[in-house]
Parts: C-alpha cells; sequence; structure tokens
C-alpha cells in the first residue's frame, strides 16, 4: 500500500479510496462523491465485494461513513435503469449496489426477521439485527467500530462518506 495524501491504494482490487469528512445525508453525499475524480478516475461512494476490501476500507476511516447501498426504490430503479420497483414495498430490504461499476447489483435481501441473506456470489457485513429498516432506513451506513459492519439509516447527517475510485467507463 502506498499513500498519496489521503487517497489510499489498494493493490488487491487496484482501487483508490478516500474518507471525506463532511457532514451531509447520503443523498448528497452521493452526489459530492460522483463530482470528484483522481488522476482521471470517476469517484462514487465506495462498494465492498469482499472481505479484504471491507477491511481496508474500514481502516482508513476515522467516523462513521456513507457508502453506496441503499434500497430505496427510486435510487434502485436508476441504478437499474428500469422502473422494476413500482413503490418502496416491492424493493424494501432488497439491497442493491447504487454506485460504481457494481452498480445495480442486487447483493443482500430481507430485513432483520426475514434474513438478511446475501445474495449468492455477493458479499454483505451487516451488524448483529440490521438491516433493519427501522423508521424508514434506506441508506448504507458503515461504522468505524464494529469490526467495519455496516447498518441501514434513514437520510440523515453522518460525519462522511467513503469514495472510491477505479474500473469506471472513461476511466484513465
Amino acid at each position: 500500500t502506498f499513500v498519496a495524501g489521503t487517497v489510499f491504494y489498494n493493490p488487491l482490487t487496484e482501487h483508490f479510496y478516500e474518507y471525506v469528512a463532511s457532514s451531509g445525508s447520503w443523498t448528497s453525499a452521493k452526489s459530492s462523491a460522483e463530482n470528484r475524480s483522481y488522476f482521471g478516475r470517476v469517484g462514487y461512494l465506495a462498494t465492498m465485494l469482499s472481505e479484504a476490501e471491507n477491511n481496508f476500507i474500514w481502516k482508513l476511516m476515522s467516523s462513521d461513513a456513507w457508502f453506496g447501498a441503499s434500497d430505496d426504490y427510486t435510487y434502485v430503479n436508476a441504478a437499474l435503469g428500469t422502473n422494476t420497483y413500482a413503490s418502496q414495498t416491492a424493493v424494501e430490504g432488497k439491497w442493491h449496489w447504487i454506485s460504481g461499476p457494481e452498480k445495480g447489483t442486487n447483493f443482500s435481501n430481507g430485513n432483520t426477521g426475514s434474513g438478511p441473506f446475501t445474495v449468492s456470489g455477493q458479499y454483505a457485513k451487516w451488524a448483529a439485527g440490521e438491516p433493519n429498516n427501522a423508521g424508514g432506513e434506506h441508506y448504507g451506513q458503515f461504522y468505524s467500530a464494529n469490526l467495519g459492519q455496516w447498518n441501514d439509516l434513514p437520510n440523515t447527517n453522518l460525519n462522511g462518506y467513503l469514495c472510491e475510485y477505479g474500473d469506471m467507463p472513461g476511466d484513465i
């Protein structure tokens, strides 16, 4: 691993990662990440595809952060490029990557009580009892503690987000 300022390179994924300290909602973090770039690579909210990648990112964090997962039907439909889900009820608990090269990939199904179940061939690291959709929670939060486990939250404020760079169309 080498460090170039606040952006870290992971040789396992050949991607760059950055914890961005910026208080805001998941929707503002998504927009901000997509407006970032790093040496010709487009930014997006981070997606974690393995335990090794999850652990690498977790060690960069100084506080809880947003990442690129959601079960909000508006964002899932946009990621899929179709109106697959007619309502929030139809997609509830079907967690998808909303950003990056994995955009539109369903990786986890079910909330607490009916899952969660990681989709075959995918990776998820939900904390015990999560996701639970308590009070309309549709956005991915990455804990800076709890061994880098995940939680679902409403579109509220967190102190930062995780930006990833790599493998997007048009990247240098």
